[in-house]
């Protein structure tokens, strides 16, 4: 024990006697000695005892002194939280540390008693409402008090603020936890990094940020020990299997405070730190769990069987925890740091694990070596129409990670995805998710209603709409780094904090650059569409779309082509992206060429000194392809007002009409490389190609074609037109029918009106 600090030691101690003590420690002794933060009124700034007075607790820990760095301020709360809000119930069977649908971040805890909208969650998130608020300005005995509710009003009403323009709206944020240090060191090994940190501290900041860190670790050993006490009280009375409860409270008497040594130790380990970080994000599962079920396997300590069980009851769990799919990744087989395969029998029992589950989203990382056996496992999923999992080209990860973003191989061979299929690598990576962050048809109609008229050739309108991509792209930058720049200030996040990569050595939040590595998933909507609308403009200067005016074209437009059925009928006959044609081809190269470079210039506000934040192009989509066509008015491909845009970077739905080879030239035409943010390809394949002879032969083939030259990620939809049809009649029927929908599947029945009408159009390919 002497190589651990006092603090460090103290952990020990405390748990030691916690276990010692246990049957005698009553409830509301714990809840006294656990709220001592807000005992002395005396040590707390005047902030903090008026809210405390109002029944407002988090808020009070987080004003306790204002002084202090916003971090460690926040860091305090999560502790306060994790000591005093409420477990989650035991469910008989459970294996894994918390099941759905209790979240870490939402656990009831006794705060604002009086309901004045004001608390925060166990990650120091605030939660805010002003007009509840409001009413203690009548309650307020003086004019301290007075300034006190207007100074948190001002505060509160700066953490809610979005500094970014709607047109760059800005959305979620994905990070997978760093589950392989936990498992090799425990949460300790965090505690022993923080108290070097304190000691080589150069400034007061780098000292209170280490401070907080310890703090988050006193409060999960304490929620631990509380929830191992509840289940052990619970054990006298509980007519479940004891068995299976008995070999969960043994685990999480070790793990994850403490390294990992088995197979189901890891397993448990692992779902604890998604849980405690409040990111159900599994990242590499079968690279991380394999060597502990590997030896375990060999000693006789667990089944083939017993791994799938783990594995689908917490699919299953994420599946009924998550509100929306699309969330939450795990992310599996691909490259070890030796360069050698990773593929094991973890892998298969992940692919199978998933099968008719709608989340967490799974990807497989297809190298040209992959096994066989790995293949015929997805090709069965996919045959069933499960739509899981989508697939990666490895090589092509691995080379544009190292070669564009300088990131070392031993790191590449790491990354993961988090959400829908935005990159990161594993347990080292802030990554935020700009949704409808950049509309390329958006900026394609302001152009051609500003410079059509000025132009007399297509060269000319060409190179005015690539200046205004350009400037538009650079502008996004600027306003998500307002936003970046506000969230890092105001949202610390201690529990992300303390389980990424290099934040406690960088000794800086998760949110404001303490992370390795920290990228802008810069999602780029509408491409297939701004292609085929230059390419009907080029027909128009040609004068391929017969004697028609500037001013008649552009009046077509904006009636929404009424009364212009015959141009309408001659923009929707020009070839659409998806179809052969070399000249389309090239424009879709040149033009997503240059957004792609461009967007890859572009530098994020958070970052550190040693690697500097990347915005990363996408092409992902999610259910915003919606959103994003309607508020666009008609377009010269013959898109009318309002109509959804393509939902991947492959054809616009219903518009492909020469077969999934024809598609993927397409796709291929854009460069994918500069794309690795993911460029998501959808296909859908006529249930008919799995019944023919060496029907999955083929479909392998395809994909394998398509990855050596140069594609990203495929997402493969096998249904029966007919069932989808009949799913909307009578949805009660179908509640088990899954489609993979953007960059993530869903149940169809699930679906909006919207969403299930695009997810039809989409063509489907006999091969």
């Amino acid at each position: 024990m002497a190589e651990y600090s006092a603090v460090l030691f103290s952990l020990f101690i405390m748990r030691a006697l916690f276990y010692q003590n246990k049957n005698a420690c009553k409830e509301e002794e714990k809840m006294t000695a656990i709220q001592s933060v807000l005992d002395d009124d005396l040590k707390m700034s005047n902030h903090a005892r008026f809210l405390k007075k109002h029944g407002m607790y988090t808020a009070a820990v987080f004003y306790k002194n204002m002084n202090e760095p916003i971090g460690r301020r926040a860091a305090r709360v999560t502790r306060y939280v994790l000591e005093n809000q409420s477990l989650p119930e035991y469910q008989d069977g459970q294996r894994l540390m918390s099941a759905a649908p209790y979240n870490i971040c939402s656990g009831f805890l006794a705060d604002d008693l009086q309901d004045y909208g004001f608390f925060l969650n166990a990650n120091a998130e605030i939660y805010f409402e002003e007009q509840k608020f409001m009413r203690l300005r009548e309650e307020c005995a003086d004019s301290v008090e007075l300034h006190i509710v207007d100074s948190i009003i001002r505060d509160c009403k700066a953490a809610y603020a979005v500094p970014s323009r709607c047109r760059y709206d800005h959305g979620g944020v994905h990070n997978v936890a760093d589950i392989q240090t936990v498992l090799d060191e425990g949460i300790i090994g965090y505690a022993k990094r923080a108290q070097e940190k304190i000691a080589s501290a150069k400034t007061a900041q780098e000292r209170r940020f280490a401070e907080g860190i310890l703090d988050v670790i006193a409060g999960i050993a304490c929620y631990l020990d509380r929830y191992i006490l509840s289940l052990e009280e619970k054990m006298h009375c509980f007519d479940g299997n004891k068995e299976r409860m008995q070999r969960l409270i043994t685990a999480l008497k070790k793990v994850p405070m403490h390294p990992a040594e088995t197979f189901y130790e890891a397993y448990v380990a692992a779902t604890a730190v998604m849980f405690l970080a409040n990111a159900f994000e599994p990242g590499r599962m079968d690279v991380y769990l394999y060597p502990y079920y590997q030896r375990d396997l060999e000693a006789g300590l667990t089944t083939e069987q017993e791994a799938h069980e783990l594995f689908r009851e917490l699919f299953t769990d994420i599946d009924a925890r998550i509100g929306h799919p699309g969330v939450t990744h795990a992310t599996i087989g691909g490259t070890l740091k030796d360069g050698t395969a990773a593929y094991n029998v973890l892998t298969r029992i992940c692919v199978q694990a998933i099968g008719g589950l709608r989340t967490p989203n799974v990807t497989l990382r297809v190298r040209r070596d992959m096994p066989q056996e790995i293949w015929d496992a997805f090709l069965l999923n996919i045959s069933k129409g499960y739509a899981q999992p989508a697939i990666v080209n490895e090589e092509l990860y691995l080379e544009n990670l190292t070669k564009d973003y300088a990131i070392p191989y031993e790191d590449a061979v790491n990354y993961v995805f988090g959400g829908c299929s935005e990159l990161l690598i594993q347990g080292k990576t802030m990554c935020d998710s700009t949704w409808v962050a950049y509309n390329m048809l958006d900026i394609f109609e302001q152009a051609l209603y500003n410079y059509f008229y000025e132009c007399d050739t297509f060269a000319q309108f060409y190179d005015r709409l690539k200046q205004d991509y350009q400037i538009t792209l650079h502008e996004m930058a600027e306003q998500i780094n307002l936003r970046q720049f506000s969230f890092g200030n105001h949202y610390p996040w201690p529990l992300a904090t303390l389980f990424t990569g290099d934040c406690i050595e960088n000794a800086e939040n998760f949110t404001n650059g303490g992370a390795r590595y920290n990228f802008d998933s810069a999602n780029i909507y509408a491409g297939t569409n701004a292609i085929n609308s230059l390419y009907t403009l080029k027909q128009f200067y040609e004068g391929k779309l017969g004697d028609i005016s500037k001013e008649e074209f552009l009046q077509c437009l904006t009636v929404n082509f009424a009364g212009y059925e015959d141009l309408f009928a001659r923009c929707k006959k020009v070839t659409k992206f998806g179809n052969y044609d070399e000249e389309l081809h090239a424009l879709a190269a040149d033009l997503m060429d240059f957004v792609f470079s461009e967007t890859m210039t572009l530098q994020c506000w958070r970052g550190n000194e040693k690697y500097r934040g990347r915005f990363m192009p996408a092409v992902i989509l999610w259910v915003d392809w919606i959103t994003c066509g309607e508020k666009v008015g008609a377009t010269p491909d013959g898109r009318l007002a309002g109509q959804a845009t393509a939902d991947c970077c492959g054809p616009m739905q219903g518009t492909d009409k020469e077969g999934p080879t024809s598609v993927m030239a397409a796709a291929l035409s854009v460069p994918q490389n500069k794309g690795i943010g993911t460029c998501v390809l959808n296909l859908r394949l006529d249930k008919a190609v799995f019944e023919a002879p060496e029907g999955e032969v083929k479909v392998q083939q395809l994909c394998q074609t398509y990855f050596k030259q140069g594609g990203c990620q495929l997402q493969i939809n096998v249904l029966d037109p007919e069932a989808l049809l009949k799913a909307l009649q009578n949805p009660e029927d179908y509640g088990n029918l899954v489609v993979r929908v953007g960059g993530f599947s869903d149940n169809f029945v699930k679906l909006s009106p919207a969403i299930q009408k695009e997810v039809i159009k989409r063509t489907q390919y006999a091969i």
